[in-house]
């Protein structure tokens, strides 16, 4: 017979043979062995079934391959599962309040673009050659006649110390004269800022009937949403046209702002320099700046104003005056005349100086003093809550 061998037919004997006789010297080898050798075999079969590496790719022979012997291209990805939900549900009536609110949305944007418009359009609108009359000369005081009671009693106005700025607005107040850009100031606003474009398809999707309303009620709200949704989108074109003219508008008065501001300011600044001779241009820009900025020193700035084109009306007369002197012979009365003429011109530039100093020393000093008697004001408030002796 075939003699029996391995590690089975050897443990196998080692449990037959009898006990009484010679006793061989067991051991755990044969066990440890075999338990290597399962152990090897069932990872040598797991990492040959699941290692992409070693896994044959899966080609499908076609007829024409088969007669080619080239394979086919390997299989093509699975297709992205499809979204399982569709628009959100809603009722008729839901629909129709979420279409409100973008009308109104757009609505508000197209009032905000009008106010911004008109508001614009009134910048910069006054003639600069009208700017002689802005200030108007306080009316000349005659001499009263005897026995006219009327005219004894009455008592002459003179010109205002400062300009009533109610009646005559200074045409430098505001930020926007100082300089400063005045396109994209409007147009940035929030106001203006339009929802995203929802065509009726949108507003309408998922729209159904309310099972807990009428029939008659449904068709009534189905109605109005359907109406609604295609009025808005010719609404939000026209919206899209009114925050545009915002922008034209800016552009506009940004055109306008030259001759009308610009150019008078530099005028003032002109007075500002004969007036004050010792300081610099970066003082006068930084005084006419705080004037034009804060609306507390309102009065001072028309004050600047009018005394700047005062200035300018003694200056022309002057000029006139000295023209006329040179073109008279030497020592004549017209030429003496001309003489007393420019002297007195000369003499009347005086006061315009003098109130030209005086708001430009408000306008370095006032703002300090001011904001000092508001903390002032309101610490003792704070003492004093009952507003006593005030």
């Amino acid at each position: 017979s075939r003699p029996r061998t391995g590690p089975f037919c050897l443990v196998a004997r080692a449990q037959m043979a009898p006990r009484d006789g010679p006793r061989r010297r067991q051991g755990y080898g044969g066990p440890l062995l075999l338990a290597l050798c399962l152990g090897l075999g069932i990872y040598a079969r797991s990492w040959v079934t699941f290692s992409p590496a070693v896994r044959p790719p899966r080609t499908r022979i076609s007829s024409q391959a088969e007669a080619t012997g080239a394979p086919d291209a390997p299989d093509a990805p699975d297709a992205p599962d499809a979204p399982a939900s569709g628009p959100p549900r809603q009722s008729w009536r839901q629909a129709h309040e979420a279409a409100k609110l973008y009308e109104k949305k757009l609505k508000d944007a197209m009032i905000s673009s009008g106010n911004y418009v008109r508001e614009l359009d009134g910048l910069f609108t006054q003639n600069i050659s009208s700017l002689q009359n802005l200030y108007p000369k306080p009316p000349t005081v005659k001499t009263p006649r005897f026995g006219n009671i009327t005219e004894l009693l009455s008592v002459p106005v003179g010109e205002l110390a400062l300009p009533n700025i109610t009646e005559t607005p200074p045409i430098l107040m505001g930020k926007f004269a100082t300089g400063e850009a005045i396109v994209g100031t409007y147009s940035a606003s929030p106001d203006l800022e339009l929802p995203e474009r929802r065509f009726p398809q949108q507003l309408l999707a998922g729209a159904e009937d309310d099972p807990t309303s009428s029939a008659e009620e449904n068709e009534l709200w189905r109605e109005a949403s359907t109406l609604l949704a295609e009025s808005l989108d010719p609404l939000h074109a026209e919206a899209e046209a009114a925050v545009a003219r915002v922008q034209a508008a800016e552009e506009r008065a940004e055109r306008r702002r030259i001759p009308v501001v610009e150019d008078f300011r530099k005028r003032v600044l002109q007075q500002c320099i004969y007036a004050e001779e010792f300081r610099t241009m970066e003082d006068f820009e930084r005084w006419l700046t705080i004037l034009q900025t804060d609306e507390r020193l309102a009065n001072y700035l028309a004050l600047l104003e009018r005394s700047a084109l005062q200035l300018e009306e003694l200056q022309a007369e002057i000029a006139k005056w000295q023209e006329a002197e040179l073109k008279e012979p030497e020592g004549s009365r017209a030429r003496r005349r001309a003489g007393e003429k420019i002297r007195e011109a000369f003499d009347k530039t005086r006061g315009p100086d003098v109130r030209i100093r005086a708001c430009l020393r408000a306008a370095e000093e006032l703002p300090e003093t001011l904001d000092a008697y508001k903390t002032l004001g309101e610490a003792w408030d704070k003492i004093n809550p009952m507003n006593m002796f005030r």
